[in-house]
């Protein structure tokens, strides 16, 4: 799933089937009431959405730092 396109300059550029897995992943997360503390994800919460993401989108080459901390931000702040 990887491809030039998805990446550029070192950067990843998210694609929309990427923010989808991600955003499903946490509300997952959020219903099991998993990796939830009483402000916001518990630490550990990278590594565990990188291998929940990779199982939706094999091959997406997304990494838990810096890739899903950055997007978290990013959609934080927006």
């Amino acid at each position: 799933m990887e491809s030039e396109a998805s990446s550029q300059g070192g950067k990843h550029v998210w694609l929309p089937e990427e923010d989808a897995a991600l955003l499903e992943c946490l509300v997952e997360l959020k219903i099991a009431n998993k990796y939830v503390g009483d402000n916001g994800f518990k630490l550990g919460i990278l590594q565990y959405l990188k291998m929940m993401i990779i199982e939706k989108l094999p091959g997406c080459g997304i990494k838990g730092n810096p890739h899903i901390q950055s997007r978290l931000k990013t959609l934080k702040n927006s």
